[in-house]
C-alpha cells in the first residue's frame, strides 16, 4: 500500500529546488556525536535526491531542458549527432522567485549558442502572445580574443506559463573553444502590442515593461566563468578556383562548412573599389534594396556579390535567414567573406555541393 502510494508523489520544479536545498543544508551542519538513527537520515535523504532527479550539488539533472535540442530541427542523424556535440552546463541564478539557467551549448568555428531557460514566479504568468526581451546583456571572453566578435538573442519562446526558453548566439572571428564566458543579461521585461480600437486604420499600442515586471527589470542575471567545451568540428579546404565578381575576377581560397553553417571567401582584384562596381550577378539581388547595380551608387550589400549556396542530395537549398561577413576593397589584400547559419541542422554527409558565385563544390571525401 505505501509504495503504491509513493510511487504517486510528484514534486513540481520548485518543490524540488526547495526540498534540495532544505535538505543539502542538513547534510552540509557539523554532525553530532549522538544517535545513530543520524547517519540513516544522512542516507535517506541521499536517496531522496537521487529518486527526484536531483544532483547532491543542488541542480535538476533528471529535468533539465536541452534548449538547443528543442529549438532546433533537422533530420534525426543530424540532431543525433547535434546532440553528441552538445554540452550540458546547469548553470542556475535565483532572485525573488525567478530564476535563469544556462542549459546546454553547441559551438563551431564561427559560432557559439548558449540555451537558456527563465523561470517565474507563481504569480507571475508568461503569455505565448507577447514578447519577452533583455534591455541589454554583455559578454566577456577570457583568455580574450582581438578577433570581431558579436551576439545577439535569438528565439525567446514561451514554453508555458512560468517556463521561457532562448539561445545567446554569438559570432566569432576567432575560436572561443576552451575558453571562458562572464555573461550579464540586465533588463528582462515584456512587450505587448496592443491594437487601437479608436484608430481608423490598423494601429497598435506598445506596452513595455508593465507593472509586475518592473522589480525584475532592474535586476542583472550574472554567469561567471562558464567554460566552453564544445566544439562541432568543420570542414574546411582551399579550392583557389577563379570566380567573377563586380565584373573583375578573383579566387575562392576558402570554404569551410559545419552541420551549422557554411562560409567563403573570395579574393583578388574584383574586390577592389567594389562598392562602387556594377555587378557580376544581379539575381544574387532579388530581395535587396539597392536602387541600381551598375556601380551608380553605393553597394551596401556587397556580400551578395558572393552567392553561396548548400545543395543537398535530395536537390533542396538549405535555407539560411542569417548572414553575416566582412569585406576589404582599399588596401590589399581585396576580399569578400560571407558566412551563412543554416535554419536547420544538416548532416554533411546529405550534402551533394556547395554553390560559390556559380561553380559547384563537393565536400572533400577525405574530410568526411
Amino acid at each position: 500500500m505505501y509504495q503504491e502510494q509513493w510511487n504517486n508523489i510528484k514534486f513540481s520544479e520548485q518543490e524540488k529546488k526547495a526540498l534540495t536545498e532544505r535538505i543539502c543544508s542538513n547534510m552540509q551542519q557539523q554532525p553530532k556525536p549522538v544517535r545513530l538513527w543520524h547517519r540513516a537520515c544522512r542516507q535517506f535523504a541521499i536517496a531522496m535526491l537521487l529518486m527526484i532527479g536531483i544532483s547532491v550539488v543542488g541542480y535538476a539533472t533528471g529535468s533539465m531542458r536541452n534548449v538547443i535540442q528543442d529549438t532546433f530541427e533537422g533530420s534525426p542523424t543530424a540532431m543525433a549527432e547535434l546532440k553528441k556535440d552538445t554540452v550540458y552546463l546547469g548553470h542556475t541564478k535565483q532572485w525573488k522567485g525567478w530564476s535563469m539557467t544556462l542549459t546546454d551549448v553547441v559551438a563551431d568555428y564561427a559560432d557559439v549558442l548558449v540555451g537558456f531557460e527563465i523561470k517565474s514566479p507563481e504569480n507571475i504568468k508568461f503569455n505565448p502572445e507577447h514578447n519577452y526581451h533583455f534591455e541589454d546583456f554583455s559578454v566577456r571572453v577570457r583568455p580574450s580574443t582581438k578577433k570581431t566578435f558579436g551576439y545577439y538573442i535569438q528565439d525567446m519562446t514561451v514554453v508555458d506559463e512560468h517556463t521561457l526558453t532562448g539561445i545567446l548566439h554569438m559570432q566569432t572571428e576567432a575560436p572561443l573553444h576552451d575558453r571562458k564566458l562572464s555573461i550579464k543579461f540586465t533588463g528582462f521585461e515584456n512587450v505587448i502590442d496592443e491594437l487601437d480600437t479608436t484608430s481608423k486604420t490598423e494601429r497598435y499600442i506598445r506596452h513595455t515593461c508593465t507593472q509586475e515586471y518592473k522589480a525584475v527589470h532592474k535586476h542583472a542575471f550574472r554567469f561567471r566563468n562558464i567554460r566552453l567545451d564544445a566544439a562541432t568540428m568543420p570542414i574546411a579546404w582551399t579550392p583557389n578556383e577563379t570566380v567573377s565578381v563586380f565584373q573583375g575576377q578573383a579566387n575562392i581560397t576558402k570554404i569551410v562548412v559545419s552541420p551549422l553553417s557554411v562560409t567563403a571567401r573570395a579574393e583578388g582584384e574584383g574586390c577592389k573599389d567594389h562598392h562602387w562596381k556594377p555587378t557580376s550577378r544581379p539575381e544574387a539581388y532579388h530581395d535587396s534594396t539597392l536602387k541600381a547595380l551598375d556601380g551608380s551608387v553605393y553597394n551596401e550589400g556587397c556580400l551578395r556579390e558572393l552567392d553561396l549556396k548548400v545543395i543537398l542530395k535530395d536537390g533542396s537549398e538549405v535555407m539560411c535567414t542569417h548572414r553575416s561577413g566582412s569585406c576589404e576593397d582599399k588596401k590589399a589584400p581585396y576580399y569578400l567573406e560571407q558566412t551563412k547559419r543554416f535554419d536547420q541542422v544538416i548532416d554533411l554527409d546529405d550534402v551533394d555541393y556547395i554553390e560559390v558565385c556559380g561553380n559547384r563544390y563537393t565536400i572533400p571525401k577525405e574530410s568526411q
